[in-house]
């Protein structure tokens, strides 16, 4: 589970922001956790990256692969479910919302 929110988290990164960058009329190229634009444009890109990724961290990642694997292949295929789809990490203090107003996020 620890790899597929890897995985998650990673595919994030190359296609979430992608149409809310072409909504918005920002040219800009990626390569995983890198981005690249206009300097100019550089504070909207920032803007999105950061609203795109607190937007993901709001939703219930591993509740919700859990719910999808679940579905696919059925609750009694999956022989560790009690393990991981029972006993989900509690979550954090840490409020997501922070990363809007931080000085750092993906430079």
């Amino acid at each position: 589970v620890r790899a597929c929110v890897r995985m998650y988290v990673w595919s994030f990164v190359c296609c979430v922001p992608i149409p809310v960058l072409c909504r918005e009329g920002y040219m800009y190229a990626a390569v995983h956790d890198s981005y690249w634009t206009h300097a100019a444009h550089i504070d909207e890109m920032n803007r999105i990256l950061r609203e795109q990724f607190v937007a993901l961290y709001k939703q219930p990642i591993i509740e919700n692969l859990a719910a999808q694997l679940q579905m696919h292949y059925g609750v009694e295929t999956i022989s560790w479910k009690d393990d991981v789809f029972m006993n989900f990490p509690k979550p954090g203090a840490f409020n997501i919302e922070e990363v809007l107003q931080s000085e750092r996020f993906f430079s």
